[in-house]
């Protein structure tokens, strides 16, 4: 993810209302690149938070915005249900 702040710290990020989602209707959407130029927000700075650390996180929730990363290996082959102890990774 960190590749992604990067980014986003020399372009500016286009909003939804601006650059909205279209593939989950049907529509395949294009790349738009001219929207990078128009973005509202950028990213001046950020932490990784250590794996485990509830303090850091608090923190980071405090100062928002936070984002989030998962392990989806086992969602893969997700059909339902709660996934069983031990699949979700650390």
């Amino acid at each position: 993810m960190n590749s992604s702040f990067l980014y986003a710290e020399k372009h500016p990020l286009a909003t939804a209302k601006l650059y909205p989602y279209t593939s989950g209707s049907g529509v395949t959407g294009k790349c738009q690149a001219v929207l990078e130029s128009q973005g509202n927000y950028t990213v001046s700075d950020y932490d990784d938070v250590p794996e485990g650390d509830c303090l850091a996180l608090g923190e980071a929730v405090a100062n928002q915005p936070v984002s989030v990363a998962v392990d989806a290996l086992a969602w893969q082959v997700y059909i339902g249900g709660t996934f069983p102890h031990g699949l979700c990774g650390q």
